[in-house]
This record gives C-alpha cells, sequence and structure tokens, in this order.
C-alpha cells in the first residue's frame, strides 16, 4: 500500500522529464534483468536454459527473446510515439510470456530455487508493465501540458 501510494503520488499526478527517463531506464534495466535470467535453468525435466532453448530455435523462446530485445531499444529512443509502442510491445510480451511457459511447462511441477528463473522473469515482466503503463501516463501528461501552453 505505501509503495503504491508513493509511486502514484510521485509519478502519476505531475510530469518531469527526469520521471520520464527515470521510468525508461527502469523498464529497460527490468527487461535485461529477464534476458539475464536465461542464464538459469528454465525446465525442471531437463535443466534446460533458455539461453540452450534459444540456441535449439525454440519458438516460444525466440519469440520472448525478440519482443525484449525490440522493446529494450525502443525505450533507449526519445520520442513518445516509440515509448508508446514499446509499452504496447511490453504488455504483449508479458502475455506471450506466460503462454509460452504454460506451454513449455504443461503439467505441474515442483518449484525449487533451481528452476525459478521462469517465474521471477513473469513477476518482473508483470512488475514492467505497470512501470510502462506510468510511463504512458508521464507522455499523456507531457501532451497535455505541451498543448495547453
Amino acid at each position: 500500500f505505501l509503495i503504491s501510494f508513493f509511486v502514484l503520488r510521485t509519478f502519476y499526478t505531475n510530469y518531469k522529464t527526469a520521471y520520464v527517463r527515470a521510468l525508461k531506464f527502469t523498464a529497460l534495466g527490468t527487461n535485461v534483468l529477464v534476458l539475464a535470467l536465461l542464464f538459469f535453468p528454465w525446465l525442471p525435466s531437463s535443466s534446460t536454459t533458455g539461453w540452450q532453448m534459444l540456441l535449439e530455435l525454440n519458438f516460444w523462446i525466440i519469440t520472448i527473446f525478440t519482443l525484449l530485445a525490440v522493446t529494450a531499444c525502443l525505450y533507449l529512443a526519445s520520442r513518445s510515439l516509440m515509448l508508446k509502442i514499446g509499452a504496447i510491445l511490453q504488455i504483449i510480451t508479458g502475455i506471450f510470456f506466460i503462454v509460452a511457459m504454460t506451454n513449455l511447462m504443461p503439467n505441474t511441477i515442483t518449484l525449487s530455487l533451481h528452476y525459478i528463473a521462469p517465474i521471477v522473469a513473469s513477476l518482473l515482466l508483470l512488475i514492467n508493465i505497470v512501470i510502462v503503463l506510468i510511463l504512458w501516463h508521464q507522455l499523456q501528461l507531457k501532451e497535455k501540458s505541451h498543448g495547453s501552453s
């Protein structure tokens, strides 16, 4: 509750260029963290890492990797349109990630700390969706402030 109060009070009411920059780099950093989690085991049945599945040309992992990489690149842009496209792709990535993991691990599994990378990645992606929605709102505040002046 306190974190939500702080985040909404800080980012929701006032537009500041520094807020947009901080949100952009937080979203970028979160995507980089998710990409780094590909180094850890993802499939309990075979201890296969995300990078191994990427090299094996697994459709799900290639799509996730591509979406994350494109989205991360879009967060480096300064134009509002590119950031909004990045926000939309971030939401698509989060949803697609959950679908992909459901297909990669269709059975019930017992989680252990050794195989928790996909769960951490999905939570990071969900948090990142909230970050980019706040970023989108900051961009709307920017458009309103420039339109009224």
